[in-house]
């Protein structure tokens, strides 16, 4: 399984960078606490694309009338209250250091160090700048495949909804990246 599964995950657009992660050795989670787990990355992902969308739409927009001046200051009144919040979320202890990550709907690949040696089964937890106090996680065995220094973790059954805003995610990240390459610094 672990090879079928890690030529899914090559084949597919993957998220390429830097994120805060890391891994929880645990057991394999049931499948009422998948279903939790699902709902929550589901909406954890919808929000993220929010916020990713609202920030696009305003470097897109040019903010001519007093109509549109009055939107971004509530804008930037709205992305403080977020960042108040997401500091008063933070966990004490921190988040966890940013590490380079490659990972789409099928699973991620982690540098070595993150995942103990005798771990099969844990969680992957993502935190993404738009929303850093509240992590995707996701429920994943450890498997073969990765190159040297990596660990290919392999998602377990993180949903439906889950695997398409993950795909989404990883399409408007390829996105902003083309853009980039396209028009730097603008």
């Amino acid at each position: 399984m672990s090879d079928r599964a890690y030529a899914q995950f090559v084949q597919r657009m993957m998220f390429e960078g830097p994120l805060p992660v890391r891994f929880e050795a645990a057991t394999p989670a049931g499948g009422g606490q998948l279903r939790l787990l699902a709902e929550r990355n589901a909406r954890l992902l919808g929000a993220i694309e929010l916020l990713e969308e609202r920030r696009a739409e305003h470097e897109r927009d040019r903010l001519d009338d007093a109509t549109a001046q009055e939107l971004a200051r509530m804008d930037a009144k709205l992305n403080l209250l977020i960042e108040i919040v997401t500091h008063a979320l933070a966990p004490a202890h921190g988040l966890p250091q940013r590490q380079r990550v490659r990972f789409n709907a099928v699973g991620a690949e982690v540098p070595d160090p993150l995942v103990p040696d005798d771990a099969r089964h844990g969680r992957l937890l993502l935190s993404f700048d738009a929303c850093l106090a509240l992590p995707l996680e996701l429920d994943c065995e450890v498997e073969d495949g990765a190159g040297a220094g990596q660990r290919f973790l392999r998602f377990v059954h993180p949903g439906e909804t889950v695997v398409e805003a993950l795909e989404r995610f990883v399409f408007r990240h390829h996105r902003r990246q083309l853009a980039d390459v396209r028009h730097p610094g603008g």
